[in-house]
């Protein structure tokens, strides 16, 4: 079950009517309706540029990183359907499945799960973005 207070996690979840039959996004029920997920990536979309506004800064210069961990291949890819393309993984080995899988969408892909050594060279290979480098062993 995705927790209600992490709208992004929910909008991978109800991506795809092969991973949930039924969920709740805000308080709705869902049943297999990929509408819904159009128009919440729409208001996350629209939140974005309210506070870029807000703040004096062009939401064009913001990226929306949807963490798609625990989601499956199918998921992402109707996310990216609906047109986005940075998407954030912390497992190593189920982020390599979905690069592999998703090989010819335009997709974005940043590591930002704790960074092991003897993973360094698969994340230099495989992700566009590292966010979690916290050693100098590790650059």
């Amino acid at each position: 079950m995705v927790p209600l207070h992490d709208p992004y996690a929910a909008l991978v979840y109800a991506a795809s009517p092969r991973d949930v039959r039924t969920t709740i996004i805000h308080g709705r029920i869902v049943m297999e309706d990929r509408r819904v997920l159009t128009v919440d990536a729409a208001a996350v979309r629209a939140r974005i540029a309210d506070a870029a506004a807000r703040y004096g800064r062009d939401a064009a210069d913001i990226t929306l990183i949807a963490v798609s961990k625990t989601h499956s291949a199918a998921a992402v890819d109707a996310l990216a359907a609906l047109g986005q393309r940075d998407f954030g993984e912390n497992y190593l080995q189920e982020a390599l499945e979905k690069i592999a899988t998703l090989a010819a969408r335009p997709l974005v892909w940043h590591f930002i799960g704790q960074l092991q050594s003897n993973k360094t060279r698969a994340v230099a290979e495989h992700f566009a973005w590292a966010h979690t480098i916290d050693r100098a062993k590790l650059a």
